[in-house]
């Protein structure tokens, strides 16, 4: 590889290590997507929730949970919440990160659900 040829296109050997620290930081800040957008997303929801709430005059949302349109609105804004903020975090567009975020709670539940 001639490093003085600005038309020389082989391609760089990159060094294990510094491949290897870069997937770690992706990881890192994943994962840190994941968990953040899935607190603070059902943390902001929860304004949605009570917002519905309050356009019902009674508590609709939540517990027990039915279906019933308040509950599906209040779901899927949960889902957009968690989903935005943990691509605001991750820095990247796409569905997974969102995705994960959102159903991580879900892992947490059915595990709670199944241990009981």
């Amino acid at each position: 590889m001639n490093l003085g040829n600005p038309n020389d296109n082989s391609f760089d050997q990159v060094n294990d290590g510094e491949h290897t620290k870069s997937l770690a930081a992706k990881f890192k800040i994943n994962l840190v997507a994941v968990i953040g957008g899935a607190v603070i997303g059902n943390f902001i929801a929860k304004f949605a929730g009570i917002g519905i709430d309050a356009s019902y005059g009674r508590v609709v949302t939540g517990d027990p949970w039915n279906w019933s349109l308040p509950n599906f609105i209040y779901a899927v804004f949960i889902g957009l919440c968690v989903g935005f903020v943990a691509g605001i975090i991750a820095k990247q567009n796409g569905w997974l990160i969102g995705l994960i975020a959102y159903l991580l709670p879900v892992v947490f539940v059915i595990a709670l659900i199944l241990m009981q």
